[in-house]
């Protein structure tokens, strides 16, 4: 249910150029049958026989299956306003340099917008810092990443499992890759 409602939440964006790998990190029969009921053609679906699971090594395939030139990645429980992928795409246009971009994420209780708290906290200067402390600025579905940004550090540790966004960002930072922090 959590995966669909995360999918439908992207095929009602106002920017339409998107797509969606999901990666099976071992579900069981029926679930794999009610992931094949997504019809769309920008919709993927990847079932896995390596064996390894994980977020870490789900968000690397999946990143290395898509064909668009940015990524962003969603857990199953994630979900995005109308106006998510159009925002994020409008402030590419504005900063092009950058290898990625932060955007606060906000959190709901029902739907996106019912609360006006944020998860994480972009103000200040010393990211690198603060991840290094455990105090992490954003995570996972925070960046927008340029493809080539994501491939030129590694992608996501898959020994890490948890805290791997939080050493994908860390080495984000310390190979200085270009950032711009929305609010």
């Amino acid at each position: 249910e959590l995966l669909a409602e995360t999918i439908d939440s992207v095929r009602r964006q106002s920017f339409a150029e998107w797509e969606v790998i999901v990666v099976d990190d071992g579900s069981d029969e029926q679930e794999w049958q009610d992931i094949q009921k997504f019809t769309d053609e920008r919709i993927r679906i990847l079932k896995r026989t390596d064996g390894q699971k994980g977020p870490s090594r789900c968000r690397n395939l999946g990143g290395a299956e898509s064909q668009g030139d940015y990524i962003l990645f969603l857990d199953s429980d994630d979900l995005l306003a109308t106006w998510c992928l159009s925002s994020r795409m409008q402030k590419i246009e504005e900063s092009p340099e950058s290898d990625f971009w932060v955007f606060p994420v906000m959190l709901f209780e029902q739907t996106p917008g019912d609360l006006t708290v944020c998860w994480n906290r972009l103000e200040g200067e010393h990211d690198l810092e603060r991840f290094l402390r455990s105090d992490p600025p954003w995570h996972t579905s925070s960046p927008l990443w340029r493809r080539d940004a994501f491939n030129q550090v590694g992608g996501f540790n898959e020994a890490v499992m948890y805290g791997d966004d939080s050493d994908l960002h860390t080495r984000a930072l310390l190979n200085k890759l270009k950032y711009v922090k929305n609010s």
